[in-house]
């Protein structure tokens, strides 16, 4: 085996584990960019869970005929919006209020004093509306609904979001400044390639394409890496801890195809520069730079 081609060889072997390290800091960001985007749509998810978690409970006057609570009732029930749904009669209302009274006396409070009611658990796109409407009919006295706590629930929720969203876009930044680098430095070692095809003639569009094509690779090969490893961590933390809520798949489908989609940009984008900037370099600035 002569000099020459034992030098092809190591310039090979050197190519390759360059390609290699891209793909592999392509991929390892790209999961951490992952990671905190499930992150906060789990957390929107999980806000939407706790806040329909809240009970509203719609207390009837004493003179309401039961006819007209068993219509609404027949009306509200099989309704989308509703979640949970509980009727609590007079001697049911009765009876929870002396055991959270503690009254062991069944002679005291022997009347019924308090009224029929409905408690339920409703999606939370329909709460002002029901509360509207309930207000508004003639049989129904009192609606109840914990607004201080959903609010102080939403203002929690919002404190992380902002936290997760300020790290996500910090975290981006250096993705796309470490991605940057590590495809600068690999098409700094084809620099002569570059100059030497712009040299014998070759198109611009030509160069480009011929880079691009290969870095086009490198953001499919490290976005679908990472979005395997995503889609195992996912699974093996939904194994473990027991979700409650239901999980946001067409958020996270989009936030999928936009790893994916960011992948291919930011190593395309890289690309692009670094040949763009070999391209525009004279032969002497080659070696200097």
């Amino acid at each position: 085996m002569n000099f020459t081609s034992l030098k092809y060889k190591k310039h090979t072997s050197r190519l390759e584990s360059s390609y290699v390290s891209v793909i592999v800091s392509m991929t390892l960001i790209l999961f951490m960019v992952g990671v905190l985007g499930t992150l906060l749509v789990n957390v929107r998810a999980m806000s939407r869970h706790i806040k329909e978690q809240l009970p509203m409970e719609i207390f009837f006057k004493n003179d309401a005929a039961q006819e007209q609570i068993m219509a609404l009732m027949e009306i509200i029930r099989p309704s989308k919006f509703v979640k949970k749904f509980q009727y609590i009669d007079k001697d049911q209302a009765m009876k929870i209020a002396k055991k959270e009274l503690n009254i062991q006396d069944e002679n005291l409070l022997e009347y019924q004093i308090f009224p029929a009611s409905i408690r339920m658990t409703i999606s939370i796109d329909y709460v002002d509306r029901i509360i509207k409407m309930m207000t508004n009919l003639a049989i129904v006295d009192e609606v109840k609904y914990p607004r201080d706590l959903l609010q102080e629930i939403h203002s929690n929720i919002e404190k992380w979001s902002i936290w997760i969203i300020g790290f996500a876009i910090l975290f981006l930044v250096i993705a796309i400044a470490l991605i940057n680098n590590a495809i600068r430095l690999s098409i700094y070692s084809k620099r002569f390639i570059i100059k030497s095809m712009q040299l014998v003639g070759a198109k611009r569009s030509f160069i480009y394409s011929t880079f691009l094509k290969r870095s086009l690779w490198w953001g499919i090969f490290g976005g679908l890496i990472a979005l395997i490893a995503l889609t195992i961590l996912s699974y093996y933390m939904l194994e473990i801890i027991d979700f409650q809520y239901k999980q946001d798949y067409y958020t996270l489908g989009g936030l999928a195809l936009g790893i994916f989609l960011l992948g291919i940009i930011i190593s395309s984008g890289s690309t692009y520069l670094a040949v763009r900037r070999f391209l525009r370099s004279t032969t002497d600035e080659l070696y200097h730079s």
